[in-house]
């Protein structure tokens, strides 16, 4: 394959939207790890490969019925553009697609018979988000349920599953710390479907931007990243999560200079929407690593530290 190739792949598969799924899965592998549970590198791994495989399954068939339906087209800024230039074919992006749900079919499968029957509803349940976010007739992200379906997946599901891979059960715990992240991650859908309201209408393409109006959303957009620190405060004054976690409030000045943004100019377009969405993400994946790296240190400070131990 050549390098431009590749180069077309990569552009097709969305690697800079990685972050989304990776910051969960190692949320999840933290919790866990600062609840006491050995850290199994091996089904951290796996985990990793799974959850990546499986988003770039979703990448693909989500740009291939945006191609169907019209939405990618001249003018449109969503999408990778690969099907609408014609650099890959309809046929290689729906092969590609169920290819990689395939791959992360048999990596759940491996783990599903290491960990236990407990996953199996999970990881069904994750797959079948992933199909029915785009695939007809559901297809959640043109019916104003993209941002709910993004939050429960991104957020809750995959910290949780991950969570369980490594302590072979369910609790609670990774729910709360998955929260804010989870809010975040549906602030980046809710800036790019800001950006899409004029396009999506006239497809026929319902989103929650569309439905309430450029006004209303940016106060959701304002919602979505403010309520992320709120529950973040929350959960760690009801010591539903450690201290270490407020670590994420670093990013504070960064989210108040998007809301200030959004706020100010509910009209974005072009490369100016373009460069919220990718600012959006940048927030998220800092608020994620500042927690998990927050959740360590607290960890290894006031409960693994030589000092503590030799006491």
């Amino acid at each position: 394959m050549s390098i431009s190739k590749i180069r077309i792949w990569f552009r097709a598969i969305r690697p800079f939207a990685y972050p989304a799924s990776i910051v969960p899965v190692m949320l999840g592998i933290t919790v866990a790890w600062s609840e006491g549970f050995t850290l199994n590198y091996r089904m951290a791994i796996l985990t990793i490969i799974g959850t990546l495989f499986a988003h770039t399954g979703g990448n693909l068939i989500s740009d291939y019925f945006d191609f169907k339906r019209g939405i990618d087209r001249d003018g449109a800024l969503g999408g990778s553009g690969v099907l609408l230039e014609k650099l890959l074919s309809p046929r290689d992006i729906l092969i590609a697609s169920a290819v990689s749900f395939f791959i992360a079919g048999v990596v759940a499968h491996y783990i599903i018979l290491q960990i236990g029957i407990k996953l199996v509803w999970l990881v069904a349940g994750g797959f079948i988000a992933g199909l029915l976010y785009s695939v007809p007739p559901f297809g959640f992200k043109y019916g104003a349920l993209g941002e709910l379906l993004v939050f429960v997946t991104f957020g809750v599901g995959i910290t949780v599953g991950s969570y369980v891979v490594q302590a072979g059960g369910y609790s609670l715990l990774p729910v709360w710390y998955s929260i804010p992240f989870g809010l975040l991650v549906a602030a980046i859908l809710h800036v790019n479907n800001i950006r899409d309201v004029e396009t999506d209408v006239q497809v026929g393409v319902t989103t929650l931007a569309g439905m309430i109006g450029p006004d209303r959303s940016r106060i959701i957009y304002a919602g979505f990243v403010i309520f992320a620190y709120v529950s973040l405060l929350f959960f760690i004054i009801s010591g539903k999560i450690v201290v270490g976690s407020i670590a994420a409030i670093f990013t504070l000045p960064m989210a108040i200079g998007l809301v200030l943004k959004v706020w100010q100019e509910p009209h974005l377009s072009g490369e100016e929407c373009l460069l919220m969405d990718a600012k959006t993400a940048k927030l998220a994946l800092l608020f994620g690593l500042f927690m998990i790296v927050g959740i360590v240190v607290w960890e290894y400070l006031f409960f693994r530290s030589p000092i503590l131990e030799s006491l």
